[in-house]
């Protein structure tokens, strides 16, 4: 069976998958504003890059191919997909459509085009909200985005949400928004139906000769504001006080393109630096453009003595990044999504077994609050209780029996919802779902 990602793979196109048990089933995933194929991705390229390979990894594996984001013509892409739907003469194929209305950029997938395709070529259509119950707490998100996404709802035959409250305010959106559709009430019914699959990890952090009784602390994700560095860089200071020689190992990815109206020196990637290298002030901001800057940080730690211990890593392959962390005894996640698992940094560090601690936030699952089955498999903070979050992480590492009870139940919780094959699995039905329902818990179980 012959099949190709859409726009320009990364990587050979693997052997052709064995004859399946069922008529084979052909699955796009694709996004509004992401490309998975963009060397620099957010996280949301990085989970369909990462659900890809776990579906393909499925005994009988999925077929299931990639196609192009924000950059791409809508119908190029899928003059594309149909021309791979006839080539592999597929009777049942699938798109998984990830909604994202956060940028307000190269948006493709119109309602008219993906209605177009749909009718052209019998597809099932399988939606994905990313972070809809987010949306309304980011200062950059599109202010119309529940209208502008809930359009889309009418032509899904099923939904994937990746936790409890992203489905809640998916439906009330939906019964906001949404009463004039033909379809209303069939499809309101499969939002309250849809199944909460969390985000997959997405780096293989499985740390050679990790020290779980190590004493520093890890940090991963994108540089930019909503992450939290400020708690970060006051837990530095905390630890320089401490003088138990106690360090933060940061792994971030800085992109290349920025705002153009900030100031070089008023980026994030800029203030992290100021307070790593105080006396390289001058320096920092003198940069002229983001791409200097990004040069400077190779040579300060050879230029200029540290202020705090905090050991900077930029843009690392993803190879490259569980090393740095083996003596990290617990990852620190200050950042806007607090206790979540659709961060997929947060479950790239469980699914390795390292515990992570974040504050419960207005996206936080049931099932990590108190009371819920899986309490304690994040380390919680608490956010403003008079106590920062840097000053109760101190106490975090003081503390083994946290940490120790955080490995129990994070296993618990790798092992029933964040596995490869967990995920995978859920996929697969919510795809067969859609085709045929007598052969759910037949082939993908």
């Amino acid at each position: 069976m012959a099949y190709t990602d859409i726009i320009a793979p990364r990587e050979p196109i693997p052997p052709a998958a064995p004859k399946l048990d069922i008529s084979p089933q052909m699955v796009f995933i694709g996004g509004m504003s992401e490309n998975p194929f963009d060397d620099a991705k957010s996280g949301d390229a990085a989970y369909m890059l990462a659900l890809q390979k776990y579906m393909r990894d499925l005994e009988p594996p999925m077929v299931v191919a990639l196609i192009g984001g924000c950059d791409s013509d809508e119908n190029m892409l899928y003059q594309q997909m149909k021309s791979n739907i006839a080539l592999n003469e597929i009777k049942e194929p699938t798109f998984h459509l990830m909604l994202n209305f956060q940028t307000k950029t190269g948006l493709v997938h119109t309602v008219d085009g993906l209605k177009k395709f749909k009718a052209e070529t019998g597809a099932k259509i399988v939606l994905t909200n990313i972070e809809f119950r987010l949306y309304d707490e980011k200062k950059f998100a599109d202010e119309h985005y529940a209208e502008k996404a809930t359009a889309y709802f009418h032509l899904a035959d099923e939904f994937v949400f990746l936790d409890q409250p992203d489905k809640k305010r998916a439906i009330e959106a939906y019964e906001q928004y949404g009463t004039a559709d033909a379809n209303y009430k069939e499809t309101l019914a499969k939002l309250q139906s849809a199944k909460t699959i969390p985000v997959p990890a997405v780096i293989d952090l499985a740390i050679p000769d990790h020290k779980r009784d190590g004493k520093d602390v890890c940090v991963l994700g994108m540089i930019r504001p909503d992450k939290g560095y400020e708690h970060v860089i006051e837990l530095a200071g905390l630890m320089k006080a401490e003088g138990q020689g106690r360090k933060i190992v940061m792994a971030g990815m800085a992109k290349q393109k920025i705002d153009p109206n900030l100031v070089i020196g008023d980026t994030e990637l800029a203030k992290i630096l100021k307070a790593i290298y105080p006396d390289a002030k001058a320096d920092i901001d003198g940069c002229g453009d983001y791409g200097n800057l990004l040069k400077l940080v190779e040579t300060l730690p050879e230029t200029h003595a540290l202020a705090l211990p905090i050991e900077l890593h930029l843009n690392k392959r993803d190879e490259e990044i569980a090393p740095l962390f083996k003596d990290c005894c617990v990852a620190f996640s200050p950042d806007a999504h607090g206790m979540t698992l659709h961060n997929s940094a947060k479950n790239s560090f469980m699914v390795a077994g390292m515990p992570v601690a974040a504050y419960e936030s207005g996206i936080t699952p049931d099932m990590l609050k108190q009371g819920g089955d899986y309490e304690g498999a994040m380390i919680r903070l608490e956010k403003d209780n008079g106590v920062s979050l840097a000053q109760q992480m101190m106490g975090i590492l003081q503390d083994r029996t946290i940490m120790e009870k955080a490995h129990r139940k994070c296993a618990e919780l790798v092992q029933d919802q964040l596995s490869s094959n967990a995920i995978a699995t859920a996929h697969a039905k919510v795809y067969a779902q859609c085709q045929r329902e007598q052969i759910v818990g037949q082939v993908y179980h």
